[in-house]
C-alpha cells in the first residue's frame, strides 16, 4: 500500500514538473521569437532549447529555478549567431542577442 501511494505521488510530481517545463519552454519560445523579430533577424530552425537548469535566489530572496535556453539566429540567412535567454522563476533575467555586423548585411 505504501509503495503504491509513493509511486502515485512520484508520478504526480513528475507530471507536474513536465507540465511546468513545457509551460516555461513555450514562454521562452514566445519571448525569443518576439525579440529576434524586433531585431530584424530570423530565428533559425524555430528551435529554443534548454541549456541549463539550476537553483538560484530571486530578487525577493526566495529560491527559484534558473532556466537558460539557447537559440540560433541569422541576420542574412547565411551566418548563424547564438543567443540565450535566462529565466529566473517567472521572470526574464537575461536576454543575450548578438548584433548584426557589416558581414551580415546583404
Amino acid at each position: 500500500m505504501r509503495s503504491t501511494l509513493f509511486a502515485l505521488v512520484l508520478l504526480g510530481f513528475a507530471l507536474w514538473f513536465w507540465s511546468e517545463a513545457r509551460r516555461y519552454h513555450e514562454r521562452a519560445v514566445s519571448v525569443v521569437k518576439r525579440a529576434v523579430s524586433n531585431s530584424g533577424a530570423q530565428l533559425l530552425d524555430d528551435t529554443v532549447s534548454l541549456r541549463s537548469l539550476g537553483l538560484a535566489r530571486t530578487s525577493g530572496g526566495r529560491m527559484g529555478l534558473r532556466r537558460t535556453y539557447s537559440f540560433e539566429l541569422s541576420f542574412d540567412r547565411v551566418n548563424r549567431k547564438r543567443g540565450s535567454l535566462t529565466l529566473l522563476g517567472r521572470h526574464n533575467e537575461i536576454l543575450e542577442l548578438p548584433e548584426a555586423d557589416e558581414t551580415d548585411m546583404w
